[in-house]
């Protein structure tokens, strides 16, 4: 299964992609919450697109970055 390594203040985590579409924010109904200032409530998510995921910005205020470069939509 697919799965994410996260890294942020409350430490280093492994998250399995599942359900999809999978939401990523601060808001406790998140797949994935994070609690930085920097993350929205509704920051982004990861859709399933053919065999490829890709990650879209849900209009974040600081934006999404994937490996330093700020992306609306990248496939992982």
């Amino acid at each position: 299964m697919a799965h994410l390594e996260v890294r942020d203040a409350s430490g280093d985590q492994r998250v399995e992609i599942a359900p999809l579409p999978f939401s990523i924010g601060r808001r406790e109904t998140n797949h994935l919450r994070l609690t930085g200032g920097e993350v929205s409530r509704e920051h982004a998510e990861i859709v399933k697109d053919g065999d490829a995921f890709v990650l879209r910005d849900r209009e974040s205020r600081y934006g999404t970055f994937v490996n330093g470069a700020q992306v609306t939509t990248h496939t992982l």
